[in-house]
This record gives C-alpha cells, sequence and structure tokens, in this order.
C-alpha cells in the first residue's frame, strides 16, 4: 500500500507523463493547459511550477506564506465570506468612492472565465492589505451594520468582525437556535 503523500503524487505524475511521452512520443501532451514537448513533459511541468513559485515569492505576503510560496489569504477571506459575498453581489458603497468588489483585489477563474464579472487585473497593487483592510471597513460601513444585525449573518461571520460593527458574536447551538456570545 502506497501513503498519500506529496512526494509519491510526484512519482506518480512523473511515471505518468513518461508513459504518456512512451506512447506517442512525437505528439504533445496538453497537461491544464501546459503544451508539453514529446520526452520534455516533467521537465516543462518542473519549470513551470518553479517559474510560479518565484512569481509568488515576488508578492508582498503581510499574511505570510503558504508551503508552496504563495501568500497566504487574509483573514478576512474565510471569516467574512458571507458579508463579502453580499457586499459583491448588492454593490455596497465601497471605501474608495465606488461599489465594493471581491473582483477588485481578487482574480476569477480566468481560463473558464467563472464567477468574475470581467477579466481586467484586480484593481490594487497590494491586494492581501487592502483587502483586509476594506473587509474591515465594510463590517463598520452602515451596509455592514445591516447585515450584521441580523443574527443569521453574525453566525456566518467571524466574532472580531462582528465586533467593529457594534454588535455581538453569536454562535449556532447543537440545536439550531442562535446565542450571543462574549
Amino acid at each position: 500500500m502506497t501513503t498519500l503523500d506529496r512526494d509519491s503524487l510526484i512519482r506518480t505524475a512523473e511515471t505518468l507523463l513518461a508513459l504518456a511521452d512512451a506512447l506517442t512520443p512525437q505528439e504533445p501532451v496538453r497537461f491544464f493547459g501546459v503544451e508539453l514537448k514529446p520526452g520534455e513533459g516533467w521537465r516543462t511541468v518542473l519549470q513551470g511550477y518553479e517559474a510560479e513559485r518565484l512569481a509568488n515569492l515576488a508578492l508582498e505576503a503581510p499574511f505570510g506564506r503558504e508551503p508552496d510560496g504563495r501568500p497566504k489569504p487574509p483573514p478576512a477571506f474565510a471569516a467574512c465570506s458571507s458579508l463579502i459575498d453580499a457586499a459583491t453581489r448588492e454593490a455596497w458603497p465601497g471605501p474608495h468612492g465606488h461599489p465594493f468588489s471581491r473582483w477588485d483585489y481578487i482574480r476569477g477563474i480566468e481560463g473558464l472565465y467563472v464567477g468574475a464579472p470581467r477579466r481586467e487585473a484586480p484593481r490594487y497593487a497590494n491586494r492581501t492589505q487592502q483587502f483586509e483592510d476594506d473587509v474591515r471597513w465594510l463590517c463598520a460601513s452602515p451596509a455592514g451594520k445591516t447585515w450584521l444585525a441580523v443574527p443569521e449573518n453574525r453566525a456566518v461571520t467571524g466574532a472580531e468582525y462582528v465586533r467593529l460593527a457594534g454588535y455581538k458574536p453569536v454562535e449556532r447551538q447543537r440545536d439550531g437556535s442562535l446565542r450571543e456570545v462574549e
């Protein structure tokens, strides 16, 4: 039995790419949108991975880095996902004089054009810190306070961010009821 870990997955990918090269050595292979030259599949994947890793290391990372070098997302991304979705969907007034949109900070899935209303680059250069600051601003804004006044919304928002709006956090009990917490 093989243990599933990073190294075993890399060995499996190497084996599969070598097999693909052996089956049709003269034909290029497409792997996640990258054309792999015959006989050079694994080397091409590693070069692409290294280029992406170096590009990620060049980005600012105010919240630390993932093991692969990508900057960690700001805490607000997970703690306020429902609030962020509501602000984007309903075009709440943003802190910079235009409607708030998560796509000003986060690029959509461009290859499939899924989820993003436009293909432009994000508006802000230091996206992660700006995103965190602007979500904090949203929580304390009139629209954010109105949204967080509903206990069900506070139950799906991080406690630190709920307090920015002047409310007590809410937690869902096992029986489905909601209870304010300190």
